[in-house]
């Protein structure tokens, strides 16, 4: 490991915004120090962020995903042997479809403007 290159890739990761002036002081003690600052440096806010939402939009495209499939099979129902009740179940999934696939293209969204700010 180059100490001399190892600090300039902090400057210019400090001087892009990507690291606080703190988060820089204490990875540049650790390149003096010998240690690896990548193993050392905490989280980035933004990476883990968009970690999280990551993760719920997995959720919410299952959701949608079994949903849809839901509304679709209780149509098939509908469609061979009608009834009220079965309509009002069919309507339900649907209405519950939309809601998780509006839910999942925000998370999406904000996942996107997330990775570009």
């Amino acid at each position: 490991m180059n100490i001399a290159s190892e600090i300039e890739k902090l400057t210019s990761l400090r001087d892009r915004g990507d690291l606080s002036p703190a988060e820089f002081e204490q990875a540049k003690a650790l390149v003096l120090s010998g240690k690896d600052p990548d193993a050392q440096l905490p989280p980035h806010p933004i990476r883990e962020e968009s970690e999280k939402i990551r993760k719920k939009a997995k959720t919410q495209l299952l959701g949608g995903i079994l949903a849809s499939t839901a509304a679709v099979l209780s149509g098939c129902s509908v469609l061979l042997n009608p009834s009220t009740l079965k309509l009002v179940i069919m309507t339900l999934w649907v209405i519950a479809s939309v809601f998780w696939w509006i839910s999942y293209f925000k998370l999406r969204t904000q996942r996107g403007k997330l990775g570009r700010s």
